[in-house]
C-alpha cells in the first residue's frame, strides 16, 4: 500500500543522502570543498525523513535516523544552529522510545551518541559566538577613531581565521 511505498522510497532516499555524505567527506580536503555533497545529501535525507514519517510515524526509530544524517550534513556544513536542532530532535525522539519501552535500554547507544554529538555542536557554536564578541569589541574600540571601514574589515578577517591589516592592536 501507500505506507510501505513511502517506506521504501525513504530507505532509497535514506541511501542516496549517505552516498552523498561519503562523496562530501571524499572530496572535503579544502574549506568548504565538500559543501555541494553535502547539500546534495541534506536534500536526499530531509525527503527521507518526510518519507519515513508518512510511511511510519513522526516517533518512529527510522525518523530519528534520517534526522542523524540530517544533523551531521548541518554540522559538516558548518550551520551548527541547525545541527544543534536536528539533534535535539533525535534526543527527543529516541527519548520517549526508551520511555515506551518499559525499561529496556532501546537505542541506548543511539542516544548516547547524540547526546555526545549535541555536546559537541553546543561547544562548537560558544567558541563561534566568543569569537563572535571578541571581534565585536575589536570593532567597537576601532570605530571610536577614525578606521571604521578598516576596523569592520578587520572583524570579518578574524571571524573567518584571518589576521587583522598591519597596525591594528588587539588592545
Amino acid at each position: 500500500g501507500v505506507k510501505e511505498k513511502a517506506q521504501v522510497i525513504a530507505q532509497s532516499l535514506t541511501s542516496l543522502g549517505t552516498l552523498w555524505v561519503a562523496i562530501g567527506d571524499a572530496e572535503a580536503h579544502g574549506e568548504g570543498r565538500g559543501r555541494p555533497q553535502y547539500q546534495k545529501a541534506l536534500e536526499f535525507l530531509t525527503q527521507a525523513k518526510d518519507k519515513y514519517e508518512e510511511g511510519f510515524s513522526e516517533g518512529h526509530p527510522k525518523v530519528a535516523w534520517a534526522i542523524e544524517g540530517i544533523a551531521n550534513c548541518h554540522q559538516k556544513c558548518g550551520d551548527l544552529r541547525s545541527a544543534h536542532n536536528a539533534w535535539e530532535e533525535v534526543i527527543r525522539i529516541r527519548t520517549k522510545l526508551q520511555q515506551e519501552g518499559g525499561g529496556k535500554a532501546l537505542f541506548s547507544k543511539e542516544l548516547s551518541k547524540a547526546n555526545d554529538a549535541k555536546t559537541q555542536v553546543a561547544e562548537a557554536r560558544a567558541g563561534t559566538r566568543a569569537k563572535l564578541q571578541g571581534s565585536l569589541m575589536k570593532v567597537r574600540k576601532m570605530a571610536s577613531g577614525e578606521n571604521v571601514i578598516r576596523g569592520l574589515a578587520d572583524a570579518m578577517k578574524l571571524i573567518s581565521g584571518g589576521q587583522p591589516s598591519e597596525g591594528v592592536s588587539g588592545e
